[in-house]
């Protein structure tokens, strides 16, 4: 199950250069590796969590929160699928709940237009009734303790009918904070946010620093300067809010609204808000 590009640096690479920045890093070799203290390495990346949490949580609009989930079935068990069933799935850990709208096929073998939600003790009820096989038509989504033990709950989603064959569905869901746990993860974020996250992990650091007392306000401000940076580049990211001649990238817009008024233009009798000349 494909979940997003592998962007920006690992878990262990961004552990290693927050390490750098609190002098916690080894550097018995000469060049600097992961701390080889326990203690020190747990402190690393629990900081290192804090300040992602408090990144992802900073703003729900940021763009790379919308990703798309493909799922392929078949008619055995596939790697993705929950025990030795083929219509469960386990969803990565960062994707809870429903998706947003419903799943669409992803191939031109699909029989239907889309594969649409339904309430979990409908699903059940139905598999129970019906051990039939075909193309899906229906799917619900729960929560499940994770089975690898490495997260507290992950999700579940279930197919009905059981799948017949291989077949690639898309789903966009709404992601949410979860927490780093292997050093080859990787961040939902892009590596152009690497900054704001090491920014915000220091500053969490210095909290639980005695001796840091002095230099949170300015770790805080260095944090916030970042987050807006990375806020800037989020905004540049985005695409337009309407479609046709008379459309402004979001960035326009927002600059606009600051500094300027949108001008009013009727066009065919109906009035419309236009794009500054």
């Amino acid at each position: 199950m494909t979940t997003h590009a592998a962007t920006g640096r690992t878990f262990g690479e961004l552990i290693l250069e927050l390490a750098v920045r609190l002098n916690l890093a080894d550097q018995t070799s000469g060049a600097p590796a992961l701390p080889t203290d326990a203690h020190d390495l747990a402190q690393c990346k629990r900081y290192l969590n804090a300040g992602y949490e408090a990144f992802v949580n900073h703003d729900h609009q940021w763009s790379f929160l919308d990703r798309d989930i493909v799922i392929v079935t078949g008619a055995t068990p596939t790697p993705d699928n929950l025990g030795e069933t083929t219509h469960r799935f386990r969803l990565p850990p960062w994707a809870h709940g429903y998706p947003i709208g419903d799943l669409r096929p992803d191939d031109s073998v699909f029989p239907y237009l889309r594969v649409s939600s339904s309430p979990i003790t409908q699903v059940d009820r139905m598999l129970a009734m019906d051990a039939s096989t075909g193309a899906p038509q229906v799917f619900c989504v729960r929560a499940i303790d994770d089975p690898d033990g490495a997260y507290g709950a992950v999700s579940e989603l279930t197919f009905y009918p059981r799948p017949d064959r291989a077949y690639t569905l898309r789903g966009r869901w709404r992601a949410t904070f979860a927490r780093l746990v292997e050093t080859e993860d990787r961040l939902i974020t892009s590596g152009e946010h690497d900054r704001a996250i090491l920014a915000a992990a220091v500053y969490e650091h210095a909290l639980d620093d005695a001796d840091g007392v002095r230099s949170r306000t300015d770790l805080k401000l260095r944090r916030d300067e970042a987050f807006a940076d990375s806020r800037r580049l989020d905004l540049e990211r985005r695409g337009p809010t309407t479609l046709g001649p008379l459309r402004r990238s979001t960035r326009r817009r927002h600059e606009a609204a600051l500094t300027e008024a949108i001008p009013t233009v009727t066009a065919y009798g109906v009035t419309i808000l236009g794009d500054t000349p």
